[in-house]
């Protein structure tokens, strides 16, 4: 994953926080999983603060064959995702991006992706981000 250049890695808010989460599109009972109801599987996140560079590598590993979605939120304003959370809304001043297409893993095996692209989602004036102090 590429972080946009124009995040400073190192004057980010110490809150400031990567959300990679992996959704299962697997379909149940030959019946497609819509968007809205697949489940969040695993998510990492990292503080940007402690990044070396603008490239992340992850990896979600021991996954059963099925198809899968990977999704990030660069939560770069006040924090607003709270632990343990599984609501990933990008707010004014974020960023957001995934996958455009579903990530078909065969048993047993891998699959190298990219997201290198996303939304960056404008700051309108006089906008006060939510914040939800830490836990």
């Amino acid at each position: 994953m590429v972080i946009p250049a124009r995040i400073d890695l190192s004057t980010a808010p110490p809150e400031a926080k990567i959300f990679i989460y992996l959704k299962d599109y697997t379909p149940k009972a030959s019946r497609a999983v819509l968007p809205w109801e697949a489940p969040t599987l695993d998510v990492i996140d990292l503080g940007i603060r402690s990044l070396k560079g603008h490239d992340v590598a992850f990896v979600f590993g021991d996954l059963p064959g099925g198809r899968y979605g990977v999704s990030v939120l660069i939560d770069t304003g006040r924090r607003h995702v709270l632990p343990g959370s599984r609501d990933f809304t990008a707010y004014p001043g974020d960023y957001a991006g995934g996958t455009r297409d579903d990530v078909v893993l065969d048993p047993g095996g891998s699959v190298e992706i990219s997201i290198d692209d996303g939304l960056y989602v404008p700051i309108p004036d006089g906008y006060e981000a939510p914040v939800y102090p830490p836990r």
